[in-house]
Protein backbone atom coordinates (compact mmCIF):
# COMPACT_ATOMS: atom_id res chain seq x y z
CA UNK A 1 0.00 0.00 0.00
CA UNK A 2 1.61 3.50 -1.07
CA UNK A 3 2.63 5.87 1.53
CA UNK A 4 0.53 8.90 1.80
CA UNK A 5 2.99 10.12 4.30
CA UNK A 6 4.63 13.08 1.79
CA UNK A 7 7.83 13.86 4.24
CA UNK A 8 8.34 9.89 4.04
CA UNK A 9 8.37 9.76 0.69
CA UNK A 10 10.87 12.87 0.67
CA UNK A 11 13.21 10.88 2.76
CA UNK A 12 13.53 7.68 1.02
CA UNK A 13 14.25 10.04 -1.92
CA UNK A 14 17.04 11.86 -0.69
CA UNK A 15 18.51 8.61 0.27
CA UNK A 16 18.11 7.11 -3.24
CA UNK A 17 19.38 10.46 -4.43
CA UNK A 18 22.58 10.25 -2.08
CA UNK A 19 23.15 6.65 -2.53
CA UNK A 20 23.12 7.08 -6.29
CA UNK A 21 25.82 10.24 -5.57
CA UNK A 22 28.32 7.74 -4.30
CA UNK A 23 27.72 5.10 -7.08
CA UNK A 24 28.13 7.58 -9.47
CA UNK A 25 31.50 8.91 -7.25
CA UNK A 26 32.46 5.31 -6.79
CA UNK A 27 32.35 4.56 -11.04
CA UNK A 28 34.33 7.92 -11.67
CA UNK A 29 36.71 7.33 -9.34
CA UNK A 30 37.92 3.62 -10.32
CA UNK A 31 37.77 4.77 -14.21
CA UNK A 32 40.06 7.80 -13.06
CA UNK A 33 42.44 5.72 -11.57
CA UNK A 34 42.26 3.13 -14.38
CA UNK A 35 42.98 6.14 -16.30
CA UNK A 36 45.70 7.31 -14.15
CA UNK A 37 47.60 4.37 -14.23
CA UNK A 38 49.69 5.20 -17.30
CA UNK A 39 49.79 8.42 -16.09
CA UNK A 40 51.58 7.14 -12.77
CA UNK A 41 53.69 4.46 -14.29
CA UNK A 42 55.27 7.39 -17.09
CA UNK A 43 55.73 10.10 -14.75
CA UNK A 44 57.58 7.68 -11.98
CA UNK A 45 59.65 5.88 -14.88
CA UNK A 46 60.55 10.16 -15.53
CA UNK A 47 61.73 10.69 -12.45
CA UNK A 48 63.63 7.25 -11.87
CA UNK A 49 65.60 7.59 -14.89
CA UNK A 50 65.80 11.61 -14.24
CA UNK A 51 67.64 10.62 -10.96
CA UNK A 52 70.05 7.86 -12.81
CA UNK A 53 70.54 10.52 -15.32
CA UNK A 54 71.55 12.89 -12.26
CA UNK A 55 73.94 9.98 -10.69
CA UNK A 56 75.68 9.65 -13.97
CA UNK A 57 76.33 13.21 -14.36
CA UNK A 58 77.57 13.24 -10.49
CA UNK A 59 80.12 10.46 -11.09
CA UNK A 60 81.49 11.93 -14.80
CA UNK A 61 81.98 15.31 -12.74
CA UNK A 62 83.55 13.76 -9.95
CA UNK A 63 85.96 11.57 -11.84
CA UNK A 64 87.01 14.82 -13.67
CA UNK A 65 87.24 16.81 -10.33
CA UNK A 66 89.41 14.16 -9.18
CA UNK A 67 91.78 13.94 -12.37
CA UNK A 68 92.09 17.43 -12.10
CA UNK A 69 93.41 17.47 -8.35
CA UNK A 70 95.82 14.38 -8.50
CA UNK A 71 97.74 16.21 -11.33
CA UNK A 72 101.29 17.22 -9.06
CA UNK A 73 101.78 20.04 -11.76
CA UNK A 74 99.92 22.68 -10.74
CA UNK A 75 101.37 24.82 -13.86
CA UNK A 76 99.22 22.16 -15.84
CA UNK A 77 95.76 23.08 -14.01
CA UNK A 78 94.35 26.43 -14.09
CA UNK A 79 93.54 28.07 -10.43
CA UNK A 80 89.50 28.68 -11.67
CA UNK A 81 89.72 24.66 -12.63
CA UNK A 82 91.08 23.38 -9.15
CA UNK A 83 88.14 25.86 -7.49
CA UNK A 84 85.81 24.29 -9.36
CA UNK A 85 86.95 21.03 -8.59
CA UNK A 86 87.10 21.10 -5.19
CA UNK A 87 83.48 22.53 -5.05
CA UNK A 88 82.53 19.76 -6.63
CA UNK A 89 84.08 17.52 -4.87
CA UNK A 90 82.69 19.23 -2.11
CA UNK A 91 79.23 19.33 -3.18
CA UNK A 92 79.17 15.86 -4.01
CA UNK A 93 80.68 14.40 -0.51
CA UNK A 94 78.90 13.70 2.52
CA UNK A 95 81.92 14.82 4.66
CA UNK A 96 83.60 17.51 3.40
CA UNK A 97 87.13 18.59 3.27
CA UNK A 98 88.51 20.56 5.75
CA UNK A 99 89.29 24.01 5.09
CA UNK A 100 93.18 24.16 5.28
CA UNK A 101 93.18 21.07 2.66
CA UNK A 102 90.75 22.18 0.38
CA UNK A 103 92.55 25.84 0.39
CA UNK A 104 95.99 23.87 -0.35
CA UNK A 105 94.06 21.57 -2.88
CA UNK A 106 92.64 25.01 -4.36
CA UNK A 107 96.05 26.21 -4.53
CA UNK A 108 97.91 22.98 -5.88
CA UNK A 109 100.02 23.00 -2.62
CA UNK A 110 98.69 19.58 -2.22
CA UNK A 111 96.70 16.87 -4.30
CA UNK A 112 94.61 13.66 -4.07
CA UNK A 113 96.57 10.45 -4.07
CA UNK A 114 96.05 8.89 -7.37
CA UNK A 115 95.68 4.93 -6.49
CA UNK A 116 95.24 2.06 -8.54
CA UNK A 117 91.75 1.08 -9.52
CA UNK A 118 90.30 -2.57 -9.41
CA UNK A 119 89.03 -4.65 -12.34
CA UNK A 120 86.86 -7.86 -11.98
CA UNK A 121 87.90 -10.92 -14.47
CA UNK A 122 85.61 -12.63 -16.23
CA UNK A 123 84.97 -16.17 -14.50
CA UNK A 124 81.96 -18.35 -14.18
CA UNK A 125 82.34 -18.28 -9.89
CA UNK A 126 81.71 -14.79 -10.32
CA UNK A 127 78.18 -13.46 -9.97
CA UNK A 128 76.95 -9.84 -10.10
CA UNK A 129 76.46 -9.16 -6.52
CA UNK A 130 80.05 -10.58 -5.76
CA UNK A 131 81.66 -8.56 -7.78
CA UNK A 132 80.00 -5.74 -6.30
CA UNK A 133 80.28 -6.79 -3.10
CA UNK A 134 84.00 -7.28 -3.89
CA UNK A 135 84.92 -3.87 -5.45
CA UNK A 136 83.31 -1.97 -2.68
CA UNK A 137 85.52 -4.14 -0.11
CA UNK A 138 88.58 -3.67 -2.15
CA UNK A 139 88.21 -0.42 -2.42
CA UNK A 140 87.54 0.28 1.14
CA UNK A 141 90.35 -1.96 2.11
CA UNK A 142 92.95 0.42 -0.10
CA UNK A 143 91.29 3.40 1.50
CA UNK A 144 92.21 2.10 5.21
CA UNK A 145 95.68 1.16 3.85
CA UNK A 146 96.28 4.85 2.88
CA UNK A 147 95.26 5.62 5.75
CA UNK A 148 97.60 3.98 7.76
CA UNK A 149 100.13 5.00 6.07
CA UNK A 150 100.94 2.03 3.72
CA UNK A 151 102.24 2.87 0.35
CA UNK A 152 99.34 2.17 -2.80
CA UNK A 153 100.97 2.49 -6.54
CA UNK A 154 99.06 5.39 -8.41
CA UNK A 155 97.98 4.51 -11.64
CA UNK A 156 97.27 1.14 -13.47
CA UNK A 157 94.34 -1.79 -12.77
CA UNK A 158 94.52 -4.69 -10.19
CA UNK A 159 92.66 -7.16 -11.54
CA UNK A 160 90.99 -9.87 -9.22
CA UNK A 161 90.10 -13.20 -10.47
CA UNK A 162 87.81 -15.66 -9.00
CA UNK A 163 89.30 -19.83 -9.61
CA UNK A 164 86.91 -22.43 -9.42
CA UNK A 165 87.32 -24.99 -7.17
CA UNK A 166 89.22 -25.41 -4.19
CA UNK A 167 92.62 -23.92 -5.01
CA UNK A 168 94.71 -21.84 -7.09
CA UNK A 169 97.50 -23.08 -9.28
CA UNK A 170 100.94 -21.25 -8.69
CA UNK A 171 104.10 -22.70 -9.99
CA UNK A 172 106.75 -21.34 -7.78
CA UNK A 173 105.72 -22.78 -4.66
CA UNK A 174 101.93 -25.10 -5.30
CA UNK A 175 98.66 -24.66 -5.04
CA UNK A 176 96.87 -22.12 -2.54
CA UNK A 177 94.09 -20.42 -1.44
CA UNK A 178 94.46 -17.30 -2.78
CA UNK A 179 97.83 -15.53 -4.52
CA UNK A 180 98.77 -11.84 -6.12
CA UNK A 181 100.60 -12.26 -9.76
CA UNK A 182 102.88 -9.61 -10.03
CA UNK A 183 103.09 -10.31 -14.04
CA UNK A 184 99.60 -9.94 -14.78
CA UNK A 185 98.66 -7.86 -11.61
CA UNK A 186 95.93 -9.83 -11.24
CA UNK A 187 94.79 -11.48 -7.41
CA UNK A 188 93.26 -14.65 -7.99
CA UNK A 189 90.91 -16.64 -5.18
CA UNK A 190 89.82 -20.26 -5.06
CA UNK A 191 85.78 -20.21 -5.17
CA UNK A 192 86.03 -22.01 -2.01
CA UNK A 193 88.03 -19.56 -0.12
CA UNK A 194 86.14 -16.40 -1.20
CA UNK A 195 84.60 -16.50 2.46
CA UNK A 196 84.67 -13.36 4.20
CA UNK A 197 87.25 -11.98 1.58
CA UNK A 198 90.32 -12.53 4.15
CA UNK A 199 91.99 -14.64 1.28
CA UNK A 200 91.73 -12.02 -1.48
CA UNK A 201 92.33 -9.01 0.76
CA UNK A 202 95.92 -10.89 2.20
CA UNK A 203 96.55 -11.71 -1.74
CA UNK A 204 96.07 -7.95 -2.22
CA UNK A 205 98.13 -6.91 1.34
CA UNK A 206 101.36 -8.79 -0.23
CA UNK A 207 100.70 -6.57 -3.63
CA UNK A 208 101.62 -3.46 -1.22
CA UNK A 209 103.88 -4.77 1.35
CA UNK A 210 105.62 -6.32 -1.76
CA UNK A 211 105.02 -5.05 -5.10
CA UNK A 212 107.11 -7.76 -6.72
CA UNK A 213 105.89 -10.66 -4.69
CA UNK A 214 106.33 -12.88 -4.14
CA UNK A 215 109.60 -12.30 -4.83
CA UNK A 216 110.97 -11.29 -1.57
CA UNK A 217 114.16 -8.58 0.96
CA UNK A 218 115.50 -11.18 2.57
CA UNK A 219 115.73 -15.14 1.79
CA UNK A 220 114.31 -16.01 5.64
CA UNK A 221 111.63 -17.73 7.45
CA UNK A 222 111.43 -15.46 10.35
CA UNK A 223 110.94 -12.47 7.04
CA UNK A 224 108.02 -14.40 5.89
CA UNK A 225 106.76 -14.72 9.18
CA UNK A 226 106.50 -11.23 9.83
CA UNK A 227 104.93 -10.48 6.25
CA UNK A 228 102.71 -13.16 6.69
CA UNK A 229 102.10 -12.42 10.16
CA UNK A 230 101.11 -8.25 8.25
CA UNK A 231 99.00 -10.04 5.42
CA UNK A 232 96.70 -11.92 7.78
CA UNK A 233 96.64 -8.87 10.58
CA UNK A 234 95.94 -6.19 8.31
CA UNK A 235 92.70 -7.68 6.69
CA UNK A 236 91.46 -8.38 10.51
CA UNK A 237 91.87 -5.30 12.05
CA UNK A 238 90.10 -3.32 8.85
CA UNK A 239 87.29 -5.78 9.10
CA UNK A 240 87.77 -5.42 13.24
CA UNK A 241 87.22 -9.10 13.44
CA UNK A 242 89.89 -11.30 15.45
CA UNK A 243 89.47 -14.24 13.80
CA UNK A 244 91.06 -14.77 10.58
CA UNK A 245 89.45 -17.43 8.15
CA UNK A 246 90.51 -18.61 4.54
CA UNK A 247 87.44 -20.75 3.84
CA UNK A 248 83.76 -20.79 3.73
CA UNK A 249 82.97 -24.16 1.73
CA UNK A 250 86.42 -26.17 2.86
CA UNK A 251 88.79 -26.61 5.45
CA UNK A 252 91.57 -23.46 5.35
CA UNK A 253 93.79 -21.71 7.43
CA UNK A 254 91.84 -20.51 10.63
CA UNK A 255 93.81 -18.14 13.62
CA UNK A 256 92.07 -16.77 16.40
CA UNK A 257 94.61 -14.02 17.12
CA UNK A 258 93.18 -13.24 20.77
CA UNK A 259 94.84 -16.86 21.09
CA UNK A 260 97.93 -17.82 23.32
CA UNK A 261 98.77 -20.92 21.46
CA UNK A 262 100.66 -19.46 18.98
CA UNK A 263 104.33 -17.98 20.47
CA UNK A 264 107.87 -17.16 18.66
CA UNK A 265 108.80 -20.53 21.12
CA UNK A 266 106.93 -22.69 18.78
CA UNK A 267 108.73 -23.38 15.45
CA UNK A 268 107.61 -23.64 12.15
CA UNK A 269 106.21 -21.23 9.24
CA UNK A 270 102.44 -21.68 10.29
CA UNK A 271 103.37 -20.83 14.13
CA UNK A 272 105.57 -17.64 13.20
CA UNK A 273 103.22 -15.94 10.88
CA UNK A 274 100.12 -16.78 13.57
CA UNK A 275 102.67 -15.57 16.77
CA UNK A 276 103.39 -12.25 13.98
CA UNK A 277 99.98 -11.70 13.47
CA UNK A 278 98.71 -12.57 16.88
CA UNK A 279 101.37 -10.32 18.68
CA UNK A 280 100.07 -7.37 16.16
CA UNK A 281 96.24 -7.81 17.50
CA UNK A 282 98.06 -7.91 21.26
CA UNK A 283 99.35 -4.77 19.87
CA UNK A 284 96.16 -3.02 19.11
CA UNK A 285 94.89 -3.96 22.16
CA UNK A 286 97.17 -2.42 24.15
CA UNK A 287 97.95 1.07 21.66
CA UNK A 288 94.56 0.97 19.74
CA UNK A 289 93.74 0.20 16.34
CA UNK A 290 94.60 4.46 14.45
CA UNK A 291 98.54 4.05 16.20
CA UNK A 292 99.21 0.55 15.72
CA UNK A 293 98.05 0.39 12.18
CA UNK A 294 100.01 3.38 11.93
CA UNK A 295 103.17 1.86 13.73
CA UNK A 296 103.06 -0.73 11.87
CA UNK A 297 102.96 0.66 8.15
CA UNK A 298 106.11 3.01 9.34
CA UNK A 299 107.71 0.16 10.65
CA UNK A 300 107.15 -1.92 7.57
CA UNK A 301 108.33 1.14 5.25
CA UNK A 302 111.51 2.13 7.03
CA UNK A 303 113.02 -1.71 7.54
CA UNK A 304 116.00 -2.70 5.50
CA UNK A 305 116.26 -6.42 6.23
CA UNK A 306 120.31 -6.93 7.47
CA UNK A 307 121.16 -9.65 9.92
CA UNK A 308 119.28 -12.80 8.58
CA UNK A 309 119.53 -14.00 12.67
CA UNK A 310 117.94 -11.10 13.71
CA UNK A 311 115.06 -9.77 11.68
CA UNK A 312 112.75 -10.00 14.51
CA UNK A 313 114.53 -8.20 16.77
CA UNK A 314 114.87 -5.73 14.06
CA UNK A 315 111.45 -5.27 13.16
CA UNK A 316 110.41 -4.94 16.86
CA UNK A 317 113.14 -1.81 17.52
CA UNK A 318 111.66 -0.15 13.85
CA UNK A 319 108.28 -0.78 16.02
CA UNK A 320 109.79 1.52 18.46
CA UNK A 321 111.84 4.17 16.12
CA UNK A 322 108.20 4.56 14.87
CA UNK A 323 106.82 5.21 18.24
CA UNK A 324 109.20 7.86 19.03
CA UNK A 325 108.57 9.56 16.16
CA UNK A 326 104.53 9.48 16.30
CA UNK A 327 104.10 8.76 19.83
CA UNK A 328 106.74 10.62 21.63
CA UNK A 329 108.23 6.95 22.36
CA UNK A 330 105.69 6.49 25.41
CA UNK A 331 104.50 2.83 24.18
CA UNK A 332 107.82 1.91 24.16
CA UNK A 333 107.62 -0.73 27.26
CA UNK A 334 104.11 -1.24 25.94
CA UNK A 335 105.43 -2.38 22.70
CA UNK A 336 108.48 -4.70 24.01
CA UNK A 337 105.86 -6.29 26.64
CA UNK A 338 103.86 -7.26 23.75
CA UNK A 339 106.39 -9.38 21.71
CA UNK A 340 108.07 -10.56 25.39
CA UNK A 341 104.34 -12.25 26.46
CA UNK A 342 104.73 -14.36 23.33
CA UNK A 343 107.70 -15.80 23.60
CA UNK A 344 110.15 -13.20 21.42
CA UNK A 345 113.77 -11.83 23.69
CA UNK A 346 113.64 -8.13 23.06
Amino acid sequence: MPDDNPQSNLNQQTKLSAADKWNRIETISKVLSIAAIPVVLAVGGWIVQRQIQNQSVAKDYVQLAVTILTEPDKQKIKPELRDWAVDTLNAYSEIKLKANVAAQLKAGDTVLPNTESFKAVDSSALTPDLQAKLTSTLKRFQSYLLDSGYSVPGNGDIGYQIIPGARVARAEDGDVYATYDPTTRVVKVAEDHVGDFESILTAYTFHILEPDYPTQRADSPDYEGISYGLAAYLPCSFREKSVFEENEKKNGISIDLTSRDYNFKKRGPLFNQAAWACAFWDLRKQLGKDLTDKLLAKAWSSWEPKDPNQLMIEFVNKLVDADQELGGGQHKSAIQDVFRGRGLAV
